[in-house]
């Protein structure tokens, strides 16, 4: 991994930190069912009625790591394609004429 690819993944983490630290919350009834968004708050200072929304910091973190990942794959190459040594490629020749049988 190159050095774009480490600072990609390094705040990749810090992004996934500061979102665990002011998670979204949720108003929840008794079994803990989400019944409306309360929004975000630091979880130091948590709202007085409700919960963290698992399903959504889940999803976040999720749409993290896949664009973090996605941006480390693309940008681990340097924008080449690994095809290999050109003297390694085998030329395709398209001009022979179609012999039909008589």
């Amino acid at each position: 991994m190159n050095t774009k690819g480490h600072r990609a993944l390094w705040i990749g983490v810090a992004v996934i930190v500061c979102m665990g630290l002011v998670p979204p919350w949720c108003q929840n009834n008794g079994d803990g069912t989400c019944l409306r968004s309360i929004g975000y708050q630091l979880i130091l200072d948590p709202p007085y009625a409700g919960g963290i929304d698992l399903s959504r910091l889940l999803i976040q973190w999720f749409l993290v790591v896949v664009v973090v990942g996605a941006y480390v794959v693309t940008a681990k190459g340097g924008g080449r394609v690994a095809a290999g040594p050109i003297s390694n490629w085998v030329p395709c020749d398209l001009t022979h004429e179609i012999v039909r049988p008589k």
